[in-house]
């Protein structure tokens, strides 16, 4: 049932249908929408969110977002989707693949018409927008400080500020255990006491491994 439930919440979102958007009738086969599927091998950013809409919002406030995967909870977002990579495409009971083609722009505000750069995430300021460039690569010389959190192997990464469900002996940044500031690492990859950036797993059976950003 709650898969149910979130399927036809993406379907309201994504044709103005039902209690979400509107009123109307419509099936789940919704152009760009498809239950039971997710898009694997693309993933560039993992969040944890309530809601589809706000999945929605997050793909359609960086340009570079082609899709996203969604489960109860759980949020991914594609650099492609079932068109441009349809070898990608996998079964998946609970999750819902859509893509961003046919996502209503009316959901991300002013950022809708993506006004950004490809690399770039809009951020919506009240009446304007701003928009706040992600790091894409690293340099020997300069820390990787962007919002990739998959490993190379696909593994989404733990979050800097917990302990679970490994152990940390290295800290985001060269922070210590227990600082604040951990906290707006997220479970980013970084490169402390390594020449790649890399982050702890949340798999149990892997401790960490590198994540695929290139060098500039």
């Amino acid at each position: 049932m709650k898969t149910f439930l979130t399927t036809m919440l993406l379907v309201e979102l994504m044709t103005g249908c039902g209690q979400v958007t509107g009123t109307c009738s419509r099936g789940v086969n919704t152009p760009g929408l498809m239950a039971s599927s997710r898009l694997v091998g693309s993933v560039y950013l993992v969040l944890l969110t309530l809601t589809p809409q706000d999945c929605v919002t997050s793909c359609l406030q960086q340009s570079r977002c082609a899709s996203l995967n969604f489960k109860a909870g759980q949020c991914e977002l594609n650099y492609d989707n079932s068109t441009t990579a349809p070898s990608g495409m996998v079964a998946a009971s609970g999750w819902n693949h859509a893509s961003a083609f046919y996502m209503p722009s009316r959901l991300a505000g002013i950022c809708g018409p993506r006004p950004c750069g490809v690399n770039d995430t809009c951020r919506d300021k009240g009446g304007s927008y701003e928009c706040e460039q992600d790091e894409l690569c690293f340099t020997s010389s300069t820390l990787y400080l962007g919002t990739l959190n998959i490993t190379k192997t696909g593994r989404t990464c733990q979050r800097w500020d917990t302990d679970i469900p490994h152990k940390r002996s290295h800290f985001a940044r060269g922070l210590s255990r227990g600082d604040p500031a951990l906290v707006d690492e997220s479970n980013y990859c970084r490169m402390d006491n390594h020449t790649m950036p890399w982050c702890y797993t949340v798999d149990p059976s892997e401790r960490w491994e590198e994540c695929s950003v290139p060098f500039c």
